[in-house]
C-alpha cells in the first residue's frame, strides 16, 4: 500500500521535485532509502490511516484513482526556500477543486476524546478545548506503543523542529531586540507557565494516579502547546458547531500566504445513510505532478507565524507591526477624553496594526480624539464629533505627525537598520549557514522596519496633500 518505488524513481529523475512556480521547491528527503526512520514513520502513518478507513492508496483500487498526495519528509518553503520539514506533494496533476483527502472526525484528537479518556469529572464541559487536547496529547505520548494515535504522534515534530520563539534562548531572542515579538514571546511564556501551575494545582496534583508528575510536567505541557499552536485546527463545518482538533495527516500541509485552501469539516448523509462527519481539504488551484501542495493557516502576520509556528516569511501580504499610541496625561482635555474612551470600551493606551500598504481607520479615529484641542472642541461634547471623518486640517496634520513619530520611535528601538539586515540577507551563502532562529529573526525584523518606513513615507505624502490645501 505504501510502496512508492516507481513514483519515487520518477521523482528522483526530475531532480527532486524542482520546477514548481517561481522555482517551486526542492525536495531533499526521498534519496535516503526506505530504511530512513522518517520514511518508516510515514509508512506506519499511512498504514494506520488505511486501517481507519482513510483512502491513501498509492495505486488505483476498485475504480478509484490513486490518492492525490504523497508525504515528503523534507521540503522547502515555496517563497523563501527555507527548510519546512514534512510536506505534501502532488502524486499526479491536480485540478482546482479536487478533493485532496477526506478522513473521519472520529480519529482526530479533540475534547470529546479527552473526556472519553479521563472522564467528564476532570475534562468538564467548561474546560478549554486546548487544555483538554493538550492533556490528552501528553497522556497519549506517554503510552508509547499502546496509544491509539501512536503512528500520528511519531511524526509530530520536536520543540527544536518547530522552534517557535517561545522556546528560543535569551541569546536567540536578543536578535529580535526592538521587535514586538520579544514582549509577545515573554508574555506567552509567562501565560503557559501560569496555566500549567493552575492545572497542576487544580487537576494534576489531585489525581496523581492519572497525572504522574514525571509525565505531566512543564516541559511536556510546553511541548503539547507548541504542537497545538502550530497544528490545531478549528473545524467550522460541523453540525454541532465549531470544534478544535488535531487532525492526523491533514497537519502535514505547509503554509503559503497566497493559498486559499483550508482544512475544514463537513457532514455527509441522507435519508437512508447515517450522517458522517469528515475532515476535508480541496485544492484551491491546479498543481503539477511533484509540486508541493499548500494550504493557508490563515491571514497571519510574521509575529504570529514566528511566535506560534516557528517561521517568518520575507514575502507576507498579511504582515503587520503594532504601533502603540497614548493619550498623554498632560492633555488639558485628558479626563474628558479618557471618560469618552471608556464609554467605547477603549483605554488611553492602545495598539494598532500598520500594514505593508495601509494603516487602519481606527488608528486615525483614536488619534483625532487624542489630537483634539480645546479650541477645536469648543462647547461640543466629544460624542458630537464624527471621528471617522477629518475634523480639520490642523487636527489631521497633528494626527499624521503622531503616526510618524510613533514609527520613528519604533525604528529607533532596533539596534540594526533595514539596510544592515538587507546586507546580511544579500550574502546568500553566509545567510544560509546562520542558525535557523537567526535567519528568521533577521527576516522578521527587516520586514517590520520596512512596514514602519513605508508608513512614514505614506503619512508624509498625506501631510503634503493637506498642506497644499492650506496654501
Amino acid at each position: 500500500m505504501t510502496s512508492d518505488e516507481g513514483w519515487l524513481e520518477e521523482l528522483r529523475a526530475s531532480e527532486g521535485g524542482k520546477g514548481g512556480p517561481e522555482g517551486g521547491f526542492q525536495l531533499k528527503g526521498f534519496g535516503k532509502g526506505p530504511k530512513d526512520p522518517k520514511i518508516v514513520e510515514n509508512d506506519a502513518l499511512l498504514e494506520w490511516l488505511t486501517d481507519k478507513g482513510v483512502y491513501v492508496q498509492d495505486k488505483s483500487d476498485w475504480g478509484q484513482a490513486p490518492h492525490a498526495l504523497a508525504v515528503s519528509i523534507d521540503t522547502a518553503d515555496e517563497l523563501d526556500q527555507e527548510p519546512s520539514g514534512r510536506g505534501m506533494l502532488a502524486r499526479y496533476d491536480i485540478k482546482e477543486g479536487d478533493e485532496l483527502f477526506c478522513l473521519p472526525l472520529e480519529i482526530t484528537l479533540n475534547k470529546k476524546a479527552a473526556q472519553k479518556e479521563f472522564g467528564k469529572s476532570i475534562i468538564h464541559d467548561g474546560l478549554s478545548e486546548y487544555f483538554a487536547i493538550a492533556i490528552l496529547l501528553i497522556k497519549e505520548r506517554s503510552k508509547g506503543a499502546d496509544s491509539f494515535w501512536k503512528p500520528y504522534i511519531d511524526v509530530l515534530p520536536s520543540l527544536e523542529e518547530v522552534n517557535p520563539t517561545v522556546v528560543w534562548s535569551e541569546d536567540e531572542l536578543a536578535a529580535l531586540e526592538g521587535s514586538p515579538l520579544v514582549s509577545a514571546t515573554l508574555s506567552l511564556r509567562l501565560k503557559l507557565q501560569k496555566e500549567f501551575e493552575t492545572l497542576q494545582q487544580d487537576v494534576f496534583s489531585k489525581h496523581p494516579d492519572l497525572f504522574p508528575p514525571e509525565v505531566f510536567n512543564l516541559d511536556s505541557y510546553r511541548w503539547a502547546f507548541v504542537i497545538l499552536f502550530s497544528r490545531a485546527i478549528c473545524l467550522n463545518g460541523l453540525e454541532g458547531g465549531p470544534q478544535v482538533a488535531l487532525v492526523p495527516y491533514a497537519d502535514l500541509f505547509n503554509h503559503n500566504p497566497f493559498a486559499s485552501s483550508f482544512i475544514d469539516a463537513q457532514s455527509k448523509g441522507g435519508w437512508f445513510t447515517e450522517t458522517k462527519e469528515e475532515v476535508v481539504v480541496y485544492a484551491d488551484r491546479s498543481y503539477k505532478k511533484f509540486e508541493q501542495v499548500f494550504i493557508s493557516y490563515g491571514q497571519k502576520s510574521n509575529l504570529e507565524l514566528l511566535l506560534l509556528y516557528g517561521f517568518a516569511l520575507d514575502r507576507n501580504p498579511y504582515n503587520a507591526v503594532d504601533l502603540t499610541v497614548v493619550l498623554p496625561e498632560s492633555d488639558p482635555l485628558f479626563e474628558g477624553k479618557r471618560a469618552f474612551l471608556a464609554t467605547k470600551g477603549l483605554k488611553p493606551e492602545m495598539e494598532f496594526p500598520v500594514y505593508n500598504d495601509r494603516y487602519p481607520d481606527e488608528l486615525l479615529q483614536f488619534l483625532r480624539l487624542v489630537c483634539l484641542t480645546p479650541e477645536q472642541k469648543g462647547n461640543r461634547d466629544f460624542g458630537a464629533f464624527t471621528f471617522a471623518e477629518l475634523i480639520c486640517a490642523e487636527n489631521e496634520l497633528d494626527v499624521l505627525q503622531l503616526i510618524r513619530e510613533a514609527c520613528k520611535d519604533s525604528l529607533g528601538a532596533y539596534p540594526t537598520t533595514e539596510q544592515e539586515d538587507t546586507a546580511v540577507m544579500s550574502d546568500f551563502q553566509m545567510f544560509k549557514i546562520l542558525p535557523q532562529s537567526m535567519r528568521m529573526a533577521i527576516k522578521a525584523r527587516r520586514q517590520e522596519k520596512r512596514i514602519l518606513q513605508r508608513t512614514i513615507t505614506a503619512v508624509e505624502r498625506e501631510k503634503e496633500k493637506i498642506l497644499l490645501t492650506l496654501v
